[in-house]
């Protein structure tokens, strides 16, 4: 059975998850538009500061989870078993961070050039799949924690 706790802070997690999602498609889209012509400089300033206010928001939100009262430490304490599974999203969060930093690197260094947008623009997309792909996992390991018994006949 869940703890009000534990509940809380999954139903949290959740929240961060679906707000970082809406904002990893909102800026897809908008570094999309710009491939398509000659952005502004402007523009390609926002969206430089757009990807900092996102790296900034994953930033706190993987050390939210990583944290000893966070949602993996709570995982590890319910299913000690996924350990390695636990382990391998930390070092993404790493990885992820890295490989953002990268297309903010990118994008700073674009101009308004729309052959330049369009490679940010595939940086941006490979970064979103990792990040999505990563999130998956973390509900997988979620739910092996907390709802393993379910079928088990007891």
């Amino acid at each position: 059975m869940l703890s009000t706790s534990s509940g809380s802070v999954r139903s949290g997690v959740r929240n961060e998850h679906l707000e970082i999602r809406a904002a990893v498609e909102a800026m897809e889209a908008a570094i999309g538009r710009l491939s398509d012509r000659e952005p502004s400089a402007e523009r390609t300033d926002q969206i430089v500061r757009g990807l900092q206010g996102l790296a900034r928001q994953l930033g706190e939100h993987f050390a939210r989870e990583e944290a000893p009262k966070g949602i993996l430490a709570m995982a590890l304490g319910e299913a000690p078993r996924l350990d390695r599974r636990v382990l391998a999203v930390k070092r993404q969060h790493v990885s992820l961070g890295v490989q953002l930093r990268q297309v903010i690197a990118d994008a700073g260094y674009a101009g308004t050039a729309p052959d330049a947008w369009r490679g940010v623009t595939g940086s941006f997309h490979d970064f979103a799949e990792a990040l999505r792909d990563h999130e998956r996992g973390e509900d997988q390991i979620l739910a092996d924690a907390y709802l393993d018994d379910l079928g088990s006949g007891d």
